[in-house]
């Protein structure tokens, strides 16, 4: 047990900034890439589509809420 919860915080741990400041949403929007820049590892990634045009996410946000809380309780 005590192994794979380690697992699970290793696994989150790679995702932390060496800083510890996050970016905001709108600092990501409008930062500017490059073909040399590199791309920050990322924990969720949310696919867009678009829907009678408009872009919309693929899956239900309040879906994706609750199966990351469902980690965390099949963690515990």
């Amino acid at each position: 047990m005590t192994k794979s919860i380690s697992n699970y915080v290793d696994f989150f741990r790679q995702f932390k900034k060496p800083n510890g400041k996050y970016p905001t949403p709108e600092e990501i929007i409008t930062r500017e890439y490059d073909p040399e820049t590199e791309f920050e590892q990322t924990f969720i990634t949310l696919s867009l589509v678009l829907r009678e045009e408009e872009i919309d996410f693929a899956d239900n946000l309040d879906d994706v809420r609750k199966k990351l809380v469902m980690i965390v309780l099949n963690m515990i």
